[in-house]
């Protein structure tokens, strides 16, 4: 009987080499895959810490171009208010310019007027001496033939 004993023990021998075969395999696979989910996580947890990064260095740009923004906003309200104020002097001073140029338009067409009626009065007196000189050399010619008449 040692024929199929021997054949019991020779397959008993193939089955559990069989079996050693398989389990070498299935530890090497789950070495191989844990090695794997190893890498995987650590890959996973430095992509997790790359986009905390990421998303971090963005607020912080925003952040950045919304105060960027805010002191733009800013400079241009600053600017609008100069550019009002700028306008109301400039408003303010020609408005006393105007005043002032007319208070010296008004002061000298008075003095125009003033010298125009000085002249008027003038002509007026140079009229008269020129008639009373008219008469003047009249009354004397007046003279002269009355005296001359008389025989002088």
């Amino acid at each position: 009987m040692t024929k199929p004993e021997d054949s019991v023990v020779e397959r008993a021998k193939a089955n559990a080499s069989l079996w050693e075969a398989r389990l070498e395999i299935t530890e090497l696979s789950r070495i191989e895959y844990r090695d794997t989910s190893r890498r995987l996580a650590k890959s996973n947890e430095d992509l997790k810490k790359l986009q905390y990064k990421m998303e971090r260095d963005t607020m912080s740009i925003l952040s950045y171009l919304k105060k960027q923004d805010q002191e733009k906003d800013n400079m241009i309200e600053k600017l609008k208010q100069q550019l009002v104020e700028t306008k109301e002097k400039a408003q303010e001073e020609k408005e006393k310019l105007e005043q002032k140029y007319t208070l010296q338009i008004n002061g000298l067409e008075g003095r125009f007027h003033q010298k125009a009626k000085e002249i008027g009065m003038i002509q007026t007196e140079l009229k008269t001496i020129k008639q009373f000189q008219k008469r003047k050399i009249q009354v004397e010619k007046e003279l002269d033939d009355v005296s001359f008449l008389l025989g002088d």
